[in-house]
């Protein structure tokens, strides 16, 4: 596996904003390349995720899952209330 890029993001209140920049970031991405972004997804941060998965499938994009890690797969949910991570969030796919 190679890593092509690894971007942090500045923190933002903005919706479209935070959007915005995971799609530049997925554009830069070669054809054929996977992706796996890791971040607190919340609705209030992101808004409708679902939409955006769906969005992403729209463009072409394949095999993109938003996996919830904060409800039992790496941490057990009040766990993630206590870490502050509740909204955590993998969204991965393939160009």
């Amino acid at each position: 596996m190679t890593v092509q890029k690894t971007s942090v993001f500045p923190a933002s209140r903005d919706v479209v904003f935070q959007k915005l920049q995971r799609l530049e970031t997925l554009r830069t991405l070669k054809k054929g390349g996977t992706f796996a972004l890791h971040d607190i997804f919340s609705k209030s941060k992101y808004g409708d995720m679902q939409a955006f998965v769906k969005r992403l499938r729209n463009m072409g994009y394949e095999k993109v899952e938003l996996i919830d890690t904060a409800n039992g797969k790496f941490m057990k949910k009040y766990e993630a209330g206590w870490m502050g991570l509740s909204g955590s969030a993998l969204l991965t796919g393939r160009k």
